[in-house]
């Protein structure tokens, strides 16, 4: 079995070749947890929500930089997304892992970044940074007031950061759907939803068919965007 993040659908896109084919080689099993991406600010910024960065980077296109953990990451591919959405430009700032780009957010040398929850809600919560939106397709539990880059009209915008099973491609189906039952049967435990939620994780169930679909849906939408931006890893 192999547990995994999105990544592994985003690599789908990226130039080079695999040595599987994501679709083809396993057989979902289940998703278990989603982490939400968000859209931060450094204090400077004069920005309070979405609409008004999207109205900064329109006014001056080009000048707004944002930072993510690397090339080719989840968190540069909000990015994109975003950029190709809202028709902004601004300029992406790679790092070399999330660290580094967090720190020079905090110093206030990249003005814009997009991380993972869990990076950035103790800097918005001492107010070293702002969050904007969550790039999630909803609210999150943790932070029922902050809205999602979808509600300022971006339709369609979702950027998460899943987690889940994986099993080889030829895997008996009644194997699967056992594997399934017992996976969704243990992120339904309180303590293991209790540990998640610690975490910035947002329990998630379903059956192998929704997480299939997950999966082939999210290996178009970032292909088609990797190819569009023209997106290169190091």
């Amino acid at each position: 079995l192999l547990f995994t993040n999105n990544t592994i659908v985003i690599n789908a896109g990226l130039p080079g070749k695999l040595p599987f084919d994501v679709v083809r080689d396993f057989a979902p099993v289940a998703l278990s947890a989603v982490t939400a991406v968000v859209l931060a600010v450094h204090p400077s910024v004069k920005a309070n929500s979405v609409e008004e960065l999207i109205a900064l980077a329109k006014a001056e296109p080009g000048k707004l930089s944002y930072s993510s953990c690397g090339n080719g990451t989840a968190l540069h591919l909000a990015g994109e997304l975003l950029k190709q959405l809202a028709k902004i430009d601004m300029l992406h700032v790679p790092y070399r892992g999330c660290a580094p780009a967090l720190a020079d957010t905090l110093g206030g040398q990249v003005p814009v970044m997009f991380s993972t929850i869990s990076n950035v809600a103790a800097h918005h919560n001492a107010g070293k940074l702002r969050i904007l939106a969550l790039a999630s397709a909803r609210r999150a539990d943790a932070y029922p007031s902050i809205p999602t880059i979808a509600e300022a009209g971006i339709a369609g915008y979702d950027a998460d950061v899943w987690s889940g099973i994986l099993a080889p491609a030829r895997t008996p189906k009644e194997i699967v759907a056992r594997l399934n039952v017992e996976a969704n049967r243990i992120v339904g435990l309180p303590d293991v939803q209790e540990r998640l939620r610690s975490q910035f994780y947002e329990p998630r169930t379903g059956t192998p068919e929704q997480f299939g679909a997950q999966i082939r849906s999210d290996v178009v939408k970032w292909t088609k965007l990797i190819t569009d931006a023209r997106i290169r890893v190091d």
